[in-house]
């Protein structure tokens, strides 16, 4: 009797179904190389991934360079924007958007030597600009 009774409880609830689960979207496999001056490899340096809706950054993904001076992120949604920023200590800081329209993007950063500074002191004087 306690048997027919379990058989029977499901028919009670009625035909209730799992809810049907949306499929994440699409990721885009990003692979960034950073280069010196020379064309070596960048070791250590920190790559910033932000991805970017209606011009707003969204958070932000930090990783380092390997010794190959690659860096790889694969979270960021196909047809996204993305605001990538390189740091290496001695180096400019890069700075640049990309657009992710496919399933896998490479992108190469060469870095640079920081450029000369300007300011409307005159150096050494001490004095006030005029």
């Amino acid at each position: 009797m306690l048997a027919l009774g379990l058989m029977l409880l499901p028919a009670a609830w009625g035909d209730r179904r799992a809810k049907k689960v949306k499929k994440p979207p699409e990721t885009c496999n990003i692979t960034v190389t950073v280069l010196k001056p020379d064309g070596t490899p960048m070791v250590n340096a920190a790559v910033v991934f932000q991805p970017v809706t209606d011009n707003k950054p969204w958070g932000n993904m930090e990783l380092k360079t390997k010794e190959n001076g690659e860096a790889n992120l694969n979270l960021i949604p196909v047809g996204q924007d993305l605001l990538l920023q390189v740091v290496a200590s001695g180096y400019q800081t890069y700075g640049k958007t990309y657009k992710l329209p496919g399933a896998t993007r490479h992108i190469t950063v060469r870095l640079r030597y920081p450029s000369q500074e300007y300011s409307i002191y005159p150096k050494g004087t001490g004095r006030k600009p005029q």
